[in-house]
């Protein structure tokens, strides 16, 4: 026999040979267990790690620094997302859509959420990722509001000018306000009815999305909506929940959407629902 030689394939060696199919299936199973459920691992696991093979790989990714330093005090972030979030909408309806647009970096949230321990925080900075042609175009966008001041200053009046009285709950006055029931709120993702969870008109809006293995949601919702409300009510989060004939096809995720008018309200509401799946997966594998 001429054994010689270390064995063909070593696991464990992926440097070694990329080319490999087991190596190449093994990376992949792992790929697609970190995909299943982003964020288990740690907070803001899910935005370090390259997205790679899950379909939600973007074409184009850029970082835009706000220049917080020259003008320390002023609301970049505010001016960037606008009353509830309205500005961030139209950037990237403006940018021909996909697009995501983030605030990311030091003074973007008061814990930092994306922190990686050990590494330094990076610096305020917008986050773009999509498709390279959009990310261009908003790229263009976000640069005029924030190296053009008096661009900048005319959006401030412009949103100033658009947020509408309130009465005393800090509702919009002028808005027939009435709660919806839970069902209803699920899943109002494209419309604009306000859930009373969330941040209010003209607050600054943070949103994360993240996903669920579909077997879990309705553990997630719980009977007749209690655990989704009870974890609503406990962190000030809106929680939004794909529809389930709005699952990319082949998919066994649901998307679910958090927003809220702080990072923290995010991190508290994004740990209910991990600790939820994890519950879940623990029962289904001890059912089994």
């Amino acid at each position: 026999g001429g054994g010689g030689g270390a064995p063909a394939s070593t696991p464990g060696h992926y440097g070694h040979a990329p080319s490999s199919s087991s190596n190449g299936t093994k990376r992949g199973v792992e790929d697609a267990l970190a995909s299943l459920i982003p964020g288990l691992g740690h907070s803001g696991a899910e935005s370090k790690r390259p997205r790679t093979g899950d379909g939600g790989g973007y074409e184009a990714t850029k970082k835009i620094w706000i220049p917080s330093d020259k003008n320390p005090g002023y609301n970049y972030v505010g001016l960037l997302i606008g009353p509830g979030g309205s500005k961030q909408r139209e950037l990237v309806a403006s940018s021909g859509g996909n697009v995501k647009i983030s605030i990311r970096g030091k003074g973007s949230s008061t814990k930092g959420g994306d922190v990686v321990p050990g590494m330094p925080e990076e610096p305020l900075h917008v986050l773009l990722e999509g498709k390279t042609e959009n990310v261009d175009r908003a790229e263009r966008l976000v640069r005029e509001l924030l190296e053009d001041s008096e661009a900048a200053d005319k959006e401030k009046a412009r949103q100033l000018g658009s947020m509408l009285p309130k009465d005393e709950e800090g509702k919009p006055a002028s808005s027939s306000y009435t709660p919806k029931p839970v069902a209803q709120i699920l899943g109002t993702a494209g419309s604009s009815a306000l859930s009373a969870y969330g941040p209010g008109v003209g607050e600054t809006q943070v949103e994360e999305k993240i996903g669920v293995p579909n077997g879990v949601v309705g553990f997630i919702i719980g009977r007749g909506g209690e655990s989704i409300t009870s974890m609503q009510r406990r962190t000030g989060c809106r929680v939004q929940i794909q529809k389930e004939h709005e699952m990319a096809p082949g998919t066994a995720q649901r998307v679910i959407t958090l927003t809220a008018s702080t990072t923290e309200a995010i991190a508290a509401c994004r740990g209910i629902i991990e600790n939820m799946v994890k519950e879940r997966m623990v029962a289904n594998a001890q059912s089994h």
